[in-house]
C-alpha cells in the first residue's frame, strides 16, 4: 500500500514539474498575436438568459438627467414637445414623462452612476440648458447596458471569439 501511495507522489510531482514548464500566460500569448477561444457552455447562456427574464422589472437606485420641469398652463403641451423631440435626437435612450406634484416632469437616461448621468448631461447641455442630475429609481436591465456611455474609449485587452 505505502508504494502505491508513493508512487502516486511521485508521478503527481512530475506532472505538476511539466505542467509548469509547459505553462504559458494567456496575456503573453495575445501580446505575442495568438488567437485565444473560448468556448463556453450553452447552459451559461440559457441561464443568464432565464435571470434577465426573471428581473426584467427590478428597479434600483440610480441616476437620470431632467431635461424639463414645469408647472405652468403650457406645461403639458410643452413636456410632450421636449418629450418628442428628444426620443427624435435619442432614440436609444429610454425617456419618461410624469405628472407629479402638480409638476410635469421630462427625465432621460437609466445611469447606474452620477458621473455616467453627468457625463451625459454634458452631452445634451447645448439643447436642454436647465438640464440637471437626479436621483431616481431607474430600470435594471437598462442600466445594465452603457447606453450614453462613449465605448469608443474602452480597451480590452483581448477579444472573445465565439464558435
Amino acid at each position: 500500500m505505502k508504494k502505491i501511495v508513493i508512487f502516486c507522489i511521485v508521478v503527481f510531482v512530475a506532472l505538476s514539474a511539466f505542467a509548469q514548464e509547459q505553462d504559458i500566460s494567456i496575456f503573453q500569448l495575445v501580446k505575442d498575436g495568438g488567437q485565444v477561444t473560448i468556448h463556453q457552455s450553452q447552459k451559461i447562456e440559457d441561464e443568464l438568459e432565464i435571470s434577465v427574464w426573471l428581473n426584467r422589472n427590478k428597479t434600483n437606485k440610480g441616476f437620470r438627467v431632467r431635461i424639463y420641469f414645469d408647472n405652468s398652463q403650457l406645461s403639458r403641451h410643452q413636456s410632450q414637445e421636449v418629450f418628442d423631440d428628444f426620443r427624435t435626437l435619442y432614440p436609444e435612450i429610454p425617456a419618461y414623462r410624469v405628472f407629479e406634484d402638480l409638476y410635469y416632469k421630462v427625465t432621460v437616461g437609466d445611469f447606474r452612476t452620477k458621473s455616467e448621468a453627468m457625463r451625459f448631461k454634458k452631452m445634451v447641455e447645448a439643447k436642454y440648458p436647465s438640464a440637471f442630475v437626479t436621483s431616481e429609481q431607474v430600470n435594471l436591465l437598462k442600466s445594465l447596458q452603457p447606453a450614453a456611455v462613449d465605448t469608443t474609449q474602452v480597451l480590452l485587452p483581448l477579444e472573445i471569439i465565439e464558435e
